[in-house]
C-alpha cells in the first residue's frame, strides 16, 4: 500500500511540473482558452494524485484518483472535438462524483 501511495505521489508530481511548464511555454500567453485548459487539467490531475498519494481527509472523502484520470479523459476527449474547455469541465464534474461514488462504495464494503 505504501508503494502506491508512492507511486501515485511521484506521478502527481510529474503531471503538476509539466503543467508548470505547459503554463511557462505553451500556454504562456493566456489567450488560447483551449491550451490554458488543457495545461490546467494536468495541473489539476497532477494536484489530485499528490494530494491522494497521502493519508487525509480528502482522500478518505473521495478516490481523487477517478479525478485525475477523468479530467485528462476529458481534456483528450475534448481536444478530439474540438471543445477542450467543455471536455475538461465535463471530466471534473464526472472525476469527483466517480470519486465520491467509489469512497462511499469502499467504506460501505470495509469490515
Amino acid at each position: 500500500a505504501a508503494s502506491s501511495g508512492r507511486t501515485t505521489r511521484i506521478l502527481g508530481g510529474v503531471l503538476a511540473a509539466a503543467a508548470i511548464v505547459g503554463f511557462l511555454t505553451v500556454a504562456d500567453d493566456l489567450r488560447h482558452t483551449g491550451e490554458l485548459a488543457g495545461v490546467s487539467s494536468v495541473l489539476v490531475a497532477g494536484v489530485a494524485l499528490l494530494v491522494a498519494g497521502f493519508r487525509n481527509g480528502i482522500s478518505a472523502a473521495a478516490d481523487l484518483r477517478w479525478l485525475a484520470g477523468l479530467v485528462l479523459l476529458g481534456a483528450i476527449v475534448g481536444t478530439a472535438l474540438d471543445r477542450v474547455v467543455l471536455g475538461v469541465v465535463v471530466g471534473i464534474v464526472l472525476g469527483i462524483v466517480a470519486g465520491l461514488l467509489s469512497a462511499r462504495l469502499a467504506r460501505r464494503t470495509a469490515p
